[in-house]
């Protein structure tokens, strides 16, 4: 279980687009603050942050998957949710 707080990350690329795998390759291989860790559920993951540099993080991990999408023709669909407690259920 993450401490709080922590970002809740989750990226993908559509299916049907035969560059999926690699642009999602692509999208890991740089992500900032190293590698993220996996929640069990294909393409999301937590990071857990410093308290005192929550927005910043948030604000940088958002940053990184807009630019991301930009590269790759709005290819990328992203969502970041900055959770401020410890609850999150995953199965």
């Amino acid at each position: 279980m993450p401490r709080a707080p922590y970002l809740l990350i989750g990226f993908d690329v559509d299916p049907a687009n035969p560059n999926g795998p690699s642009i999602v390759a692509d999208v890991e291989r740089d992500f900032p603050y190293g590698p993220v860790t996996s929640v069990g559920v294909e393409n999301m993951y937590i990071l857990e942050v410093p308290p005192s540099l929550m927005i910043d993080r948030f604000r940088r991990v958002t940053t990184y998957l807009t630019g991301k999408d930009a590269v790759h023709q709005n290819a990328v669909r992203w969502v970041v949710q900055l959770c401020r407690s410890s609850e999150v259920s995953v199965g």
